[in-house]
């Protein structure tokens, strides 16, 4: 499933404009899994 992180709906809509703080990220696909190499 994608990755949604995201403000509440009723905050979003306080306003036309998305406030820094209020900034959100949505991906369409899966996150890929990153191996840590040194």
């Amino acid at each position: 499933e994608p990755f949604n992180a995201e403000p509440l709906r009723c905050n979003l809509l306080e306003s036309y404009i998305t406030t820094v703080d209020m900034f959100y990220k949505r991906n369409h696909g899966p996150i890929p899994l990153v191996d840590n190499i040194d």
